[in-house]
């Protein structure tokens, strides 16, 4: 529901002014008056209101429900007398009562000549005399406000007390959010406008030069209502409220487009429901936080990018290049049951520089979440970055995941790390794997879980590993004569430096089950299942690549009591 208001503006005030000088007319010609005789008097006026008021510095409700505004002890006007070429500008102070306690300078009329009176507000810090860019995006602790009187022309020392009409020069939008079926807490509410102009430029009351395009924080005046002053004529409908509740985002729309007017305020109702996530379809760009739900077959890919995106895999299938492409961010997938199947064509989950994912079940029981996840190009990750590239960190949690690096005659790629492919070295931030179950295999020559098989330079963060049961498999290479570690580094290493961080594996069972026969093992170079003759976690095996490849060594324990298993001076732990 949408009213768009009109309200004239401002406040009541009386005060008594002087101005420099003024003049007699004698004979028709305009004269000098005695310094300091004719003191300039002048009323700071509210126009009558058609309904609830555009509040100013310090805004309440009244006992009738109404909202009002009043004037705050210190507050300050800018005044400016024009007198032929000569201005005259004082700044006057005002009481809580909205009476002027002082102007400084004092001003006094100087002449009997015709003149020009302006007056205007701002408390955007620096604003009340300069040309300033200011910013409105951030207004939850304190309202925007801009202000100016109607200029007054032809009066002189004989006009007697002159009213000053301020009117608003911002909009204000004022924000209802009720609850409808939402069974969630509102006790800590926000509300922020999307897309609107968050800066412009104040020139002695004028706003111009309206700027950018962002949110602006909302503030907070109880009972979940929210208010902003925003630039008059920016236009909203689609998705034009983000609501953060129980630290979930989501957006809302209007029913139809509202063009700011200044001096007016718009009302504006949100009910939230329980509603569920928004279904996507494949090739779609997800850029919005809120809830997601990806469900049936894909042949296209879909493109996450942006924080606070939950997208929600729910008897799921992709045959796509790339099932999931993080460009931006840190978005969540979460996986709902066991039927769900990435069979892709490049790297099936692909994060490109600088975006993290967290891939989670729906329950905190790994069983009841499953993912599987294949791909047919050779040197590609199951989950991670791409060729000749990097990517920040990958978080698995509360799920049981099934996931292979690209294999073949061509370099490997990690189940879970970095690509193979290219000349150059493809790098990821940390790895943290939490109460899952996980079932990674390396393609040929890379690590399960780390770092795939390139000629140039890589590097792995740091790998942790809590409460979760791993069945690593990594692959012979025949042509470099050497394995990977299962969690690691690759089979080969040609230019330093090769980085893996430091490898925290937390869990309450003997490193003999946790590294058990049925859980680390390799394929060798006749296609058989072998138990040794690699590193479960660390180097290569061949002495060949081992000087050029650097970690911080295996932590193995319970939770806070993690030790040493092999150092970073060693190749690793068999």
């Amino acid at each position: 529901m949408l009213r768009n208001l009109p309200v004239a503006a401002l406040l009541s005030v009386v005060a008594m002014l002087a101005v420099s000088c003024s003049t007699d007319v004698v004979d028709g010609e305009v004269t000098t008056l005695p310094e300091g005789m004719y003191p300039l008097t002048l009323t700071a006026t509210q126009d009558e209101m058609v309904a609830l008021p555009q509040t100013r510095v310090s805004d309440y409700d009244d006992t009738d429900g109404t909202h009002k505004s009043k004037w705050t002890a210190g507050d300050q006007i800018k005044v400016v007398v024009s007198e032929g070429n000569n201005d005259a500008e004082t700044t006057c102070t005002l009481d809580a009562n909205g009476d002027i306690t002082t102007c400084s300078p004092a001003l006094y009329w100087k002449t009997t000549q015709m003149s020009k009176i302006n007056a205007w507000y701002s408390n955007i810090t620096g604003q009340n005399t300069t040309s300033n860019t200011v910013s409105l995006a951030d207004q939850s602790s304190g309202l925007a406000y801009v202000l100016k009187a109607d200029e007054k022309s032809n009066v002189n020392y004989q006009s007697g007390n002159i009213s000053l009409d301020f009117k608003h020069q911002l909009a204000k939008v004022r924000v209802t959010v009720n609850k409808g079926t939402y069974t969630g807490d509102l006790n800590n509410l926000s509300v922020a406008m999307q897309e609107c102009y968050t800066s412009c430029i104040v020139t002695n009351g004028i706003i111009s030069n309206p700027q950018g395009s962002g949110d602006i924080k909302m503030r907070s005046v109880g009972n979940n209502v929210f208010e902003a002053n925003v630039v008059p004529g920016k236009t909203s409908k689609d998705n034009a409220f983000k609501i953060n509740a129980d630290d979930k985002t989501s957006l809302a729309s209007l029913s139809g487009a509202v063009t700011f007017t200044a001096g007016s305020v718009h009302y504006i109702t949100i009910k939230i429901d329980a509603t569920g996530p928004i279904p996507i379809t494949p090739d779609e760009t997800i850029t919005q936080p809120g809830d997601y739900i990806m469900k049936g077959s894909f042949t296209q890919g879909v493109i996450l990018n942006g924080n606070n995106i939950n997208l929600i895999v729910e008897e799921a299938s992709s045959t796509a290049a790339t099932a999931i492409h993080v460009k931006g961010g840190t978005p969540t997938i979460t996986v709902k049951g066991t039927n769900n199947s990435f069979n892709c064509s490049d790297t099936p989950i692909l994060l490109d520089p600088k975006t993290n994912v967290i891939i989670k079940g729906s329950t905190s029981n790994p069983k009841d979440s499953k993912l599987t996840i294949r791909t047919s190009t050779s040197a590609v990750a199951g989950i991670g970055s791409a060729s000749e590239s990097s990517c920040g960190n990958i978080s698995i949690a509360d799920i049981t995941l099934d996931v292979y690096g690209g294999t073949g005659s061509d370099y490997g790629g990690a189940a879970i790390g970095t690509n193979g492919a290219g000349s150059f070295g493809s790098s990821c931030g940390n790895i943290t794997i939490e109460n899952s179950v996980v079932y990674a295999k390396g393609g040929i020559g890379a690590a399960a879980i780390g770092l795939a098989e390139v000629s140039d330079s890589n590097s792995c963060g740091e790998i942790i590993i809590k409460h979760s049961k791993i069945y690593a498999t990594t692959t012979y290479d025949d042509y470099y004569n050497s394995y990977a570690a299962c969690i690691g580094h690759a089979a080969f290493a040609e230019r330093t430096p090769v980085v893996v961080g430091k490898i925290t594996i937390t869990t309450d069972e003997s490193k003999e089950v946790f590294f058990g026969a049925d859980r680390f093992k390799a394929i060798d170079n006749n296609g058989s299942t072998v138990t040794s003759g690699f590193y479960k976690v660390g180097k290569s095996n061949s002495s060949n690549y081992q000087s050029k490849q650097t970690w911080s060594g295996v932590y193995f324990g319970k939770e806070g009591q993690e030790t040493e298993l092999a150092s970073g001076s060693t190749n690793g732990y068999q």
